[in-house]
């Protein structure tokens, strides 16, 4: 490998802009983040599933592993069991974690990015003040709008899947008595479902993020359909501001949070509808899904949700992320003579990857929240064959 060092401009510090910044700085790069937001993130997210495999490349996290998934139907019977192999934990973990790899010369924060581009042997990144700087490469990793993406593949646009995540975290002591049940399916096998016509809520344990090694937290999410033409009202804060993507904890008005509950309460069993009531503070996601042509245009490359729009039902996002960043710094290991080629080469397989994972995702989504089954008649045998369709003989991480 040639002595000169190659200089790097990552757009986004959030995970995927971080591990890229923290598996390639040994490849002999120096490395520069910018970061829109005027502070750190590790406030941002909620739990996550990680794919047991980036566990060790960034260094361990908090967490516990889970064996199984159960199925809980509208009558609060158990409906399925399944084994299955994830580790549970938090996203603003995850985010220390990298973040505390990774030098804050190295990070500038409240830089606002008007667009890039790529010519001959350089690429530039331009910054509302009306400066620019360039770089050897330039990785996109500032999320779902990506203003890199639009350089990348400027005819691509994520597309709505018709339904939102009602997001929230209730504190293992603050559960009430009528969750009881409903702490013991978290306890084993440790990922928990209830399945209800065209709806479902998933729950598992967390760490708490006030005291990772020695309380938990339970982690829930509702996933509601909302036609895009409801979408707008959905993703309204307190305030009156409407959002594209999400509302943080804490931004949604008591009106919309008392309809919610009130919904929980008609829709599920009684130990998911106390352990919503409980919550203190919802948030809420609009459920996008796509994967643009290409991941790469000349010297500027796509990482994590910049690159792939992650449906969440196989819990994959967070470390698609992560093994985009590791198999980037794996290519400029491998590759003596940097160029276009080489990235290129990258970003066509990380695509295919991609793809196939986040295309088993959406059709679970879209069966789950469309398919208007009758779970509550289903044998095991019927959750057995609608698994087997879903995945159309993909493997997934999760499974043996």
């Amino acid at each position: 490998m040639s002595n000169k060092r190659i200089k790097i401009g990552i757009v986004g510090g959030s995970v995927a802009g971080l591990a890229t910044a923290l598996f390639l700085k040994p490849c002999h790069c120096d490395i520069s983040i910018f970061e829109r937001s005027p502070s750190e993130l590790a406030e941002r997210g909620a739990g996550i599933a990680l794919d047991p495999e980036v566990l060790d490349p960034i260094g361990g996290v908090a967490g516990h592993n889970i064996t199984g998934r159960i199925i809980i139907g509208a009558d609060g019977r158990e409906l399925w069991q399944t084994p299955i192999h994830k580790y549970m934990t938090a996203w603003s973990l995850v985010y220390q974690q990298l973040r505390s790899q990774v030098s804050s010369q190295n990070i500038q924060t409240g830089m606002r990015i008007t667009h890039v581009d790529s010519h001959d042997d350089q690429a530039a990144i331009y910054f509302s003040d009306g400066s620019k700087q360039s770089f050897d490469y330039v990785v996109g990793a500032d999320g779902l709008g990506s203003t890199v993406r639009r350089f990348v593949c400027p005819d691509f646009e994520p597309s709505y899947c018709g339904y939102v995540a009602i997001r929230g975290m209730v504190r293992e002591q603050d559960l009430p008595s009528e969750s009881e049940v409903l702490k013991r399916w978290a306890d084993s096998p440790g990922f928990v479902n209830c399945f209800v016509k065209n709806s479902h809520v998933t729950a598992y344990w967390i760490p708490d993020s006030d005291s990772p090694t020695s309380q938990r937290t339970l982690n829930w999410m509702w996933y509601r359909n909302c036609p895009e033409s409801a979408l707008e009202n959905f993703l309204t804060d307190r305030s009156g501001k409407g959002h594209r993507w999400s509302l943080p904890p804490g931004e949604m008005s008591e009106q919309h949070r008392k309809s919610l509950l009130h919904e929980i309460d008609q829709l599920l069993p009684e130990p998911f509808a106390s352990a919503a009531r409980a919550t203190e503070t919802l948030s809420e996601q609009a459920i996008y899904k796509g994967v643009p042509g290409h991941f790469v245009r000349g010297r500027v490359a796509l990482v994590g949700d910049a690159a792939h729009i992650a449906v969440p039902h196989i819990g994959a996002g967070v470390s698609l992320g992560i093994q985009d960043a590791m198999a980037m710094a794996d290519c400029f290991k491998n590759h003596r003579n940097h160029n276009d080629a080489f990235l290129r080469d990258w970003g066509e397989k990380r695509r295919v990857k991609t793809k196939a994972d986040l295309d088993v995702a959406a059709r679970i989504g879209m069966s789950l929240q469309f398919g208007n089954h009758d779970y509550l008649n289903w044998r095991p045998s019927d959750f057995d064959a609608w698994w087997k369709e879903m995945v159309a003989g993909h493997h997934l991480y999760f499974e043996d």
